[in-house]
């Protein structure tokens, strides 16, 4: 079973990297419905970044291992980030 362990957006300006567990190792990132909030891009190494000047989200994302036969996991994210001001979110 694979999890993925990051619970949030963080609307701060720091760093986000989706992270999982389970399953075998190096997991890759994607989005598997909906959209990322406005402006911010996934990488398939669960980095996310970009800039984004707030709104309503809704995206589902899915974690694959690197097994012969892959296995993933997926968890469903909802919400609205602060309008009216830009967080920027920088993978270092």
């Amino acid at each position: 079973m694979i999890t993925i362990d990051q619970t949030a957006f963080d609307e701060n300006g720091t760093d986000i990297t989706f992270t999982a567990s389970g399953g075998v190792p190096p997991h890759t990132f994607s989005v598997s419905a909906g959209n990322m909030p406005a402006g911010l891009k996934l990488a398939s190494d669960g980095s996310i970044s970009g800039v984004t000047i707030g709104g309503a989200y809704d995206v589902t994302i899915r974690a694959t291992d690197s097994s012969t036969f892959p296995q993933h996991g997926e968890r469903q994210y909802t919400g609205t980030l602060g309008g009216g001001h830009i967080v920027p979110i920088i993978r270092k």
